[in-house]
């Protein structure tokens, strides 16, 4: 049987979701609703005993946007063991700073289109297309 997320971490996820930062808002934009080479990406999602800020299921690629306290030591050693838990658990950890994203915008997001056309599996064809005619070529 699956592990079953706690309340308590999906009230923080949900709480995140309501006050992202300004670069997460800015990266969700191009993220949501399928807008990254088709690629499904979830928002602050719960994952073991983490949070993670984006999430690509089908490609196991976790983004991170990092603000300036992830630049600490301390904080520094704690993200390398959660990469390497998310690591050990089949997923690829990609980090962006805050700063990578307000000014390097579109280097992110090429960065994040390679990944997720390297390692995607691949997309259905549209849904609403209609069924073929038979004896016609697709």
């Amino acid at each position: 049987m699956p592990d079953r997320t706690s309340p308590e971490m999906l009230a923080r996820a949900r709480s995140l979701r309501k006050t992202m930062t300004g670069p997460e808002r800015k990266l969700w934009e191009k993220l949501r609703a399928h807008r990254m080479a088709r690629a499904h990406f979830r928002r602050q999602v719960p994952l073991g005993p983490f949070v993670v800020d984006f999430l690509c299921q089908s490609t196991k690629l976790i983004l991170e946007v990092d603000g300036s306290h992830h630049g600490f030591p301390d904080r520094l050693a704690a993200d390398k063991r959660r990469d390497d838990h998310l690591t050990e658990l089949g997923f690829l950890v990609l980090r962006f700073s805050n700063w990578q994203v307000m000014n390097e915008f579109e280097s992110v997001l090429l960065t994040i289109e390679h990944h997720v056309q390297n390692i995607a599996p691949p997309c259905p064809p549209p849904k609403g297309r209609g069924k073929p005619v038979p004896g016609t070529s697709p």
